[in-house]
């Protein structure tokens, strides 16, 4: 997420949301809200670049294709089509959801 300099003081919600691709139900949902400090050697007008991790393994209950929208500060959701796929049989004692 990109914040620039005079959205330091603001406090972001993040919403994200998985639905199945195949017909479309809603699976699982979660907001956050988070504040970035502003670094101290940030130059005027310069933005700042926050990384934030979703774990979706506990929002996907199985194998399949889903869709994962993430939202910030209420603009239009990107959408990340997600393939939750077994291992193959020779990687089979190490399979993971």
């Amino acid at each position: 997420m990109e914040i620039g300099p005079d959205e330091f003081d603001k406090v972001h919600e993040v919403k994200v949301r998985v639905t199945h691709q195949g017909d479309g139900s809603l699976l699982s949902q979660s907001v956050a809200g988070f504040q970035s400090a502003l670094p101290p050697d940030l130059n005027a007008g310069e933005t700042l670049t926050t990384p934030l991790v979703v774990p979706l393994r506990a929002m996907i209950p199985e194998f399949g294709p889903y869709d994962v929208f993430a939202s910030a500060d209420g603009f239009t959701p990107r959408i990340l089509t997600v393939y939750v796929l077994p291992v193959p049989p020779r990687h089979a004692s190490t399979t993971v959801l």
